[in-house]
């Protein structure tokens, strides 16, 4: 329908590094908003630059589901299996609320729905575990981020240890083929005795 081509003409989008400007209602698109994304120089995007213009993308995204073009600018070290496990670990974490303690906080909108585009075929398969583990790592992070804002009444050993164990076992449940066969995250429980064993003198005080 031209839209693109119209911000473009304006000068209002440069193609700088984590620019954003959304397109609302583009003629001959049933989504009802396109988001732009700008990579800046293409020597220089690399997989920091990659998760910066995920993470503007998700904070851009209004809706509750989104359909990410991603696989048309991957940094050249990398693939498709990463790139995908990278941005949804990226934006489901950048959307993901967080436990908050105030009464009047209000719910950030989620996403609930991310859909891949690929021409690749025959990395379907490939490419939808890479997503499911971008999906485990976000919500992981998101309970990590949790843990450190609780107060020290609730988060206590008890709460870290089964915290730690839902963890580990919806990584596990995430990996495919040789990464599930040796534990990529294991839990251990230390007593004061084990502590003081490790020198661990500073948890002790």
């Amino acid at each position: 329908s031209g839209a693109v081509s119209r911000v473009l003409a304006t000068g209002d989008f440069t193609g700088t590094r984590g620019e954003i400007v959304v397109i609302y209602g583009p003629e001959g698109v049933k989504a009802r908003r396109v988001i732009l994304a700008g990579l800046g120089a293409i020597d220089a995007f690399n997989e920091e630059a990659f998760a910066e213009v995920h993470r503007k993308i998700a904070a851009a995204a209004r809706g509750s589901s989104i359909v990410l073009t991603s696989e048309d600018f991957i940094p050249e070290t990398r693939d498709a299996r990463w790139a995908a496990r990278t941005a949804l670990r990226v934006m489901l974490f950048e959307k993901t609320p967080v436990k908050s303690f105030k009464s009047s906080a209000r719910p950030a909108p989620q996403l609930e729905s991310v859909v891949w585009f690929s021409e690749d075929e025959a990395a379907r398969g490939e490419l939808l575990a890479a997503l499911e583990e971008g999906c485990v790592c976000a919500e992981a992070m998101r309970i990590a981020k949790n843990l450190g804002d609780l107060p020290p009444n609730e988060c206590t050993p008890q709460h870290m240890y089964e915290t730690a164990c839902r963890i580990r076992d919806a990584v596990e449940g995430a990996l495919t083929g040789e990464e599930a066969a040796r534990p990529a995250v294991t839990v251990e429980v230390m007593r004061r005795e084990d502590l003081e064993k490790a020198g661990m003198g500073g948890i002790l005080a």
